[in-house]
């Protein structure tokens, strides 16, 4: 605190949401700190696009009424108190019908894991506890939203049925096919997909060419400077994506110009 005194918190819980670079994984991954942070993440990782276009889909405001009403729902759940009056945890367990799903789940989830690579078991083994999460944060969500339980005695907690694990489940599978996009992400160079996103910019050209100036004006794979157009170019020669032929331009220059052979695929 202010005062430089520890404060003890005995049931820490923080959510933490924001970005992330793809860049910034890799430097993570490769700082030598294996502590499992990583692999504590929840990603959401969209396919990488070189080329955007502005579009007005936005959330409507009845759908972002409705999470604003349902979160405060949740919010106003009631706890236990303790000895001191303090809020306490409320306990939830599983149904019957639970359980059994919550069995059945876990007994997929273990047979998965032997066919994963090494660098996603460890993310694979994190999502038991998240599945468990998941099911219960869904579970008071219904509570919080259905109008006849948001009638009863909330310091009741209540029952995780088989509906809820299932769905919590799926959402793990969500979370476990991003998690290999980032994986992916954090096993390549940052020069492998500065090629791959020059490849996919290229595939999409008139020709599958370009020149080293309209490399650079395009900002092809963030290229900011015409030595690193030019790199850029070279490394793809080197990984036999294409080849470099020169050109005159109207002023008697010589123009570098790259194109993409046809075989190879974005």
């Amino acid at each position: 605190n202010e005062a430089g005194m520890p404060i003890t918190d005995y049931r820490p819980c923080l959510s933490v949401y924001g970005t992330i670079q793809p860049d910034v994984i890799h430097r993570m991954s490769r700082s030598g700190e294996h502590d499992g942070f990583l692999e504590r993440i929840l990603f959401s990782y969209p396919p990488p696009t070189e080329t955007r276009a502005w579009h007005w889909n936005d959330v409507s405001p009845p759908a972002a009424r409705a999470w604003e009403d349902a979160v405060e729902r949740l919010y106003s759940l009631c706890l236990a108190e303790d000895a001191n009056n303090d809020p306490a945890p409320v306990e939830c367990h599983f149904s019957p019908c639970g359980r059994a799903a919550w069995e059945k789940w876990y007994g997929e989830h273990q047979a998965a894991r032997h066919g994963l690579p090494s660098s996603l078991r460890a993310v694979h083994a994190k999502m038991e506890s998240v599945c468990a999460r998941l099911a219960l944060l869904l579970r008071l969500l219904w509570q919080a939203c259905d109008a006849d339980e948001r009638g009863a005695d909330h310091v009741v907690g209540p029952d995780v049925t088989g509906d809820f694990v299932e769905a919590a489940g799926r959402l793990v599978t969500y979370f476990l096919a991003h998690a290999a996009a980032a994986q992916g992400c954090i096993e390549q160079r940052p020069e492998d997909r500065q090629a791959e996103v020059a490849v996919a910019w290229l595939a999409a050209r008139p020709g599958r060419t370009a020149t080293l100036r309209e490399m650079l004006t395009g900002r092809v794979a963030r290229v900011a400077k015409m030595t690193e157009a030019r790199k850029l170019m070279d490394d793809l020669v080197d990984r036999s994506l294409g080849a470099i032929t020169t050109e005159q331009s109207s002023n008697g220059r010589e123009v570098a110009r790259f194109t993409l052979f046809q075989a190879t695929h974005q």
